[in-house]
């Protein structure tokens, strides 16, 4: 019997794109088993939006914004399928996308999408790298580049994570994992899903045929107060994900490297050192406190 597949949309204020996402939901070749979208919090009139030109979603309805992370593990919580399929509200999938995710998850634990850029067609994300020796940053790989199927061959068919824009996942491993991680809100709890599937055994798998055109949200950037907060995130919970999952010896390696970058920052008078210190001091007061990662 084929697979059940679920897809989970999460958005907040976002009913100018969301046409993109779900006529690219509705168009699949391979239809979904069902289609939820979380809506968190919004206020631009997404619920009506979605009751209206789009039935066939579930649709739940948060009060407030509760974070990334919630609202996903939220979706996944409500999906009936084995397999959930987790699709960014600004993403546009191509119409063979489901197809080409089961035939990838028949052969893989998880699978990240093709995504592209949708203003350039140039390379988005092709799944993550952990590069290690830079201090656990995650390397969207290929971003950037003109598409000329230098991913796709067999060779580069394993990643370490999936991006959460456009990835599946079955769910039962993602209910053994525990889901995404609440605590990161947004920003590095796919890589952190991502390596702790990879530390369980399991695998991510790169899937070339599942595209989608991925417009990018620049909420995160729309004001030097929520740059900075996006920059804050990105330190804060890499160093939370590599504290979390790996061993001290090696977490405690990483974490020095971190410091001595924060002090490097200071010398140079660069204004991320501030941002550093707060991301490294919330992290290692969890560490002092014993506080569960």
């Amino acid at each position: 019997m084929r697979p059940r597949i679920s897809v989970v949309i999460v958005t907040h204020n976002n009913s100018g794109v969301l046409d993109l996402c779900l006529g690219g939901v509705s168009r699949q070749i391979l239809k979904p088993t069902e289609t939820i979208v979380v809506d968190n919090g919004s206020s631009d009139g997404t619920p009506d939006l979605v009751r209206q030109r789009y039935p066939f979603a579930d649709l739940i309805c948060l009060e407030r914004n509760h974070g990334l992370t919630y609202a996903r593990n939220k979706g996944a919580s409500k999906a009936d399928g084995d397999i959930v399929v987790f699709l960014d509200s600004d993403a546009a999938p191509y119409p063979d996308w489901t197809k080409n995710l089961l035939k990838c998850c028949r052969k893989s634990d998880a699978c990240a999408s093709k995504m592209l850029q949708y203003r350039t067609g140039r390379i988005d994300n092709t799944g993550g790298i952990i590069q290690i020796q830079r201090r656990y940053h995650v390397y969207p790989r290929g971003w950037g580049e003109e598409d000329s199927g230098q991913y796709d061959s067999r060779a580069s068919a394993t990643v370490d994570c999936p991006c959460g824009g456009a990835m599946a996942i079955w769910k039962n491993t993602f209910e053994e994992l525990g889901g995404f991680d609440e605590a990161f809100n947004c920003y590095y709890d796919d890589p952190d899903l991502g390596l702790r599937l990879r530390l369980s055994g399991g695998m991510t798998r790169y899937c070339p045929g599942a595209v989608v055109l991925h417009l990018g949200s620049a909420t995160m950037k729309s004001t030097p107060e929520m740059g900075r907060l996006r920059e804050y995130l990105l330190i804060r919970n890499r160093i939370r994900m590599y504290i979390k999952n790996l061993s001290p010896g090696e977490y405690q390696r990483a974490l020095l490297l971190d410091l001595v970058h924060m002090v490097g920052l200071f010398i140079k008078m660069d204004n991320r050192a501030l941002l550093y210190t707060k991301a490294l001091a919330w992290n290692i007061s969890k560490i002092l406190n014993h506080e569960a990662y």
